[in-house]
């Protein structure tokens, strides 16, 4: 995967951003439509084009685990789908 895992965060990737992006997303997993309460954990945030540095908020979006976990595979088709879906909001 190109070792994107192993890069460190921006500092401004915080638990303050996390949580206005949750917010901004209802608490929702934009994938699957489970809540944070339904879930009974926080949400991830996941940077849509992979770069950890860009935390611009059409960037960042509210997944559950197991949908954060779908896009580590095929990263190119994740990243125009999250963008197509953001843009639409």
């Amino acid at each position: 995967c190109g070792g994107k895992s192993f890069e460190p965060y921006g500092i401004e990737f915080n638990n303050l951003l996390k949580e206005k992006i949750r917010q901004r997303d209802n608490y929702t997993c934009q994938e699957c439509g489970y809540t944070e309460e339904q879930l009974k954990r926080k949400l991830h945030i996941h940077h849509i084009d992979y770069n950890k540095n860009n935390n611009n908020f059409s960037n960042l979006i509210a997944l559950c685990r197991s949908c954060h976990l779908k896009t580590n595979f095929q990263r190119d088709d994740w990243i125009k789908y999250y963008q197509n879906k953001i843009a639409n909001q």
